[in-house]
């Protein structure tokens, strides 16, 4: 390594961008690190290097003292535009004269160009252009190229990089660019939700989302249970949010090692079947398809999400990703909302993974039944007692509730998809059970 690449570390942080140490390459075959079994010499990080990495100095000092190459995290800071043939990059020049100016990094094959991004776009590639956004990396000078050049500035960044207005200036947007449009389209037309089939989703249009279909009415007139029709489909704003809430509950726990963000919203069966059919939940929302999973080689993982274009967001070579790593993903995944609610937005699964979350479920203690004395007694009596009878309704949740206070009904509790209501003294102890 140059001795002079601390100066080029303190200038990355001056910059705001964070360094990652990567291996270093042997010129006799694979890296020093890693030996000859290296997929990606010069290239593999040697650290957990996710939003948690944030070198100090002396972390830096200690790295650079042991030899290593060297590479910048991409993200709100930083967009590397990424050139592997000299021929597209200056095409590239002569049609946006203004990237003459921007920073350049010379590399063992083609160039890397700097800029910060006006607003987030994600990973692609297009025309010979690969983008590096969040969850990805440039290596950065004075790291040294396993053909044995080292990574050098054409035009070295002075003081700033310059933002620039990536899906304006480059005609970069979500849409896919490896699938042709009128693929995508249908894809985007497609049945919301194979999670949703699987639980209930209603055949009745979002039109009739929130309405109360049923009135269940306590034989002795006291109690009245609404149940609200659900659509369950995640471009209705009413059921979007709760089918969220759902899945992110659910899959909360379930111990993912990789999390990786695709550049296709096709489900990527030829890299789960290369990499030996791991048990995963493939997500796509905002334009965005993600893919966790549960298990796998972390080098065949690293090497065949590397030969796919497919960036790996958290779980890396070092072990598996933080809780708080998950929880962000799936959020990310789940819950934010960058685009309107009719933007596609599906959840697949593998059958292994339904039967870990269902053990998850069983798990839970708040969910287990406490083995009373006679309680299969007292909860036959109850259940005789209980009898019900039901209505049909084509009103609002809402309005029926209005309606039942106007009648002298005290609505208890309320939620998006059912409301119970009680008028009058409670009944005899022996009929209450709370759990009922």
């Amino acid at each position: 390594m140059n001795s002079n690449a601390i100066a080029y570390l303190q200038h990355y942080q001056n910059l705001g961008l964070t360094p990652i140490p990567l291996c270093t390459p042997n010129p006799e075959g694979g890296c020093l690190q890693h030996g000859t079994s290296c997929t990606h010499p010069g290239k593999r990080p040697l650290v957990r290097w996710r939003n948690n990495w944030n070198p100090t100095p002396a972390e830096l000092e200690r790295w650079n003292s042991q030899g290593c190459n060297w590479g910048v995290r991409c993200g709100p800071e930083l967009v590397g535009l990424d050139f592997d043939k000299t021929e597209a990059f200056y095409r590239f020049l002569e049609s946006h004269p203004e990237a003459n100016s921007w920073p350049r990094t010379r590399t063992g094959r083609g160039f890397h160009l700097w800029v910060r991004p006006k607003k987030t776009i994600r990973s692609q590639s297009n025309n010979g252009l690969e983008v590096k956004c969040g969850g990805t990396y440039l290596v950065a000078p004075p790291s040294v190229h396993p053909s044995g050049a080292t990574y050098t500035f054409d035009i070295a960044p002075d003081g700033t990089l310059p933002e620039v207005d990536l899906e304006e200036t480059l005609g970069l947007g979500q849409v896919d660019s490896y699938d042709r449009a009128e693929r995508y389209e249908s894809v985007r037309q497609a049945a919301p939700s194979d999670f949703a089939l699987r639980y209930g989703k209603s055949p009745y249009p979002p039109s009739l989302c929130g309405k109360a279909t049923k009135i269940l009415t306590r034989s002795d007139g006291k109690v009245k249970h609404l149940v609200s029709l659900r659509c369950w489909k995640w471009h209705c704003p009413k059921c979007a949010p709760l089918l969220q809430r759902y899945w992110l509950r659910k899959l909360l726990h379930i111990p993912f090692r990789f999390i990786l963000r695709l550049p296709t919203m096709s489900k990527p069966t030829a890299l789960l079947r290369r990499i030996g059919k791991p048990d995963y939940a493939h997500m796509i929302a905002n334009g965005i398809s993600w893919l966790f999973l549960t298990g796998g080689d972390a080098d065949k993982v690293w090497e065949e999400a590397q030969k796919a274009g497919y960036d790996l967001i958290a779980g890396d070579i070092s072990g598996d990703p933080s809780a708080e790593e998950i929880i962000e993903c799936l959020e990310d995944a789940l819950c934010r909302e960058d685009e309107p609610l009719n933007s596609r937005r599906k959840v697949t699964h593998s059958r292994g993974l339904l039967k870990m979350a269902s053990q998850e479920d069983r798990n839970d203690e708040s969910k287990q039944q406490c083995d009373c004395g006679g309680g299969e007694d007292v909860k036959a009596s109850i259940d005789n007692a209980l009898t019900w009878k039901s209505e049909v309704v084509m009103k609002p949740v809402d309005e029926v509730s209005r309606e039942l206070e106007q009648q002298g009904w005290r609505v208890l509790w309320q939620s998006e998809v059912e409301a119970i209501a009680i008028k009058g003294r409670a009944v005899k102890a022996h009929d209450l059970n709370i759990v009922d």
